[in-house]
């Protein structure tokens, strides 16, 4: 069965919120049909990364790290300007990934 419970205090920060507390994965088969025409799987998540996944998630959760990610998040967020180094290319490519993923 690939249903599982959503779990966080933060639930309703996310963009689109969640109806329910749980979320089934299937793979509609008109979408496996064109993979298939192109040679290629879609796969349902695997079930122990996720479970992984979980359990970083409530580590961080009550270790606080996850205060830490938030801050250095909206720190990077503040960020306007570049080195002239090159040394922030990775912030480059996480902003200009982040605005791709989010069009």
């Amino acid at each position: 069965n690939n249903t599982y419970d959503i779990r966080g205090k933060d639930l309703e920060r996310l963009v689109t919120p969640f109806k329910s507390q749980r979320v089934t994965f299937t793979i509609e088969p008109s979408a496996a049909a064109a993979a298939a025409s192109r040679g290629k799987t879609l796969r349902l998540p695997d079930p122990v990364l996720l479970a992984i996944r979980a359990a970083c998630s409530r580590v961080a959760n009550m270790s606080g790290a996850n205060e830490h990610i938030d801050q250095i998040l909206r720190d990077l967020e503040e960020i306007t300007t570049l080195a002239d180094d090159g040394s922030m290319a990775d912030l480059l490519s996480l902003r200009i990934s982040t605005a791709i993923s989010s069009n």
